[in-house]
């Protein structure tokens, strides 16, 4: 059954993920939700593709989406799609590249399936619980590295411009690189950012202030990797 549920959601991410390719170079219609917090009618438009398609293939399941949650959920045991409809908003606003949609299922708060796709690179993660992590089909491994030195962090900054929250974010980078980690990188996307520590081209991360939908597809395929949040 988690098969079935896997290969939906793969074929979900991959039809919202054309609206993303189309949409990136192309004039954007962009609204604030917050001072520096974006939403585009791409987003919406993704997030009601993904959305319909799973209530009529799982009609009797739940559903959390970022923009349609307007950040209130309730996560349950019931079965639960979680569906951020592009992770990196601000990357697809700017044409960057670095974007994904991402779908969760979680059975007793606990996520089961992940699907965390880049359309403009083509690149589809995914992961059942249990049965491992894949890029493209092909099986991945998390980084063995246990240096500072040979290793690359990633960081995502997210929203917060308080002075404290700048600290918050920039102290242990700091700290990190004082210790000597050899180079931090900053991808946009959180999702993508897990990705690639589950695909063993970087290995580790530092951020906070996420919800669902940023973490649920891409902690499944990390996990399974062996990493760990």
């Amino acid at each position: 059954e988690l098969h079935h549920y896997s290969k939906v959601a793969r074929d979900v991410a991959i039809e919202a993920g054309e609206l993303i390719r189309f949409a990136l170079s192309r004039p954007k219609n962009v609204e604030h939700k917050g001072p520096i917090d974006l939403v585009t009618e791409t987003d919406k438009a993704s997030e009601a593709t993904v959305l319909s398609r799973l209530r009529a293939a799982f009609p009797d399941h739940k559903f959390i989406a970022e923009e349609s949650s307007n950040g209130v959920y309730d996560l349950t045991d019931e079965p639960t799609w979680i569906v951020d409809p592009i992770d990196g908003t601000t990357n697809f606003v700017h044409g960057w590249p670095e974007c994904c949609v991402c779908i969760g299922l979680t059975l007793n708060k606990e996520p089961v399936v992940g699907v965390v796709y880049n359309p403009t690179h083509r690149d589809l993660f995914y992961a059942i619980k249990g049965l491992g992590a894949f890029w493209n089909d092909r099986s991945i491994s998390v980084s063995d590295n246990k240096e500072l030195s040979t290793a690359i962090v990633m960081s995502e900054f997210g929203y917060n411009r308080t002075p404290h929250g700048i600290t918050q974010m920039v102290t242990p980078m700091t700290e990190m690189m004082r210790r000597g980690l050899q180079a931090v990188r900053m991808s946009g996307s959180g999702a993508l950012d897990l990705c690639y520590i589950a695909r063993g081209i970087a290995e580790g991360i530092y951020a906070w202030g996420w919800k669902p939908w940023d973490y649920a597809a891409a902690s499944l395929i990390l996990r399974e990797e062996g990493g760990a949040l």
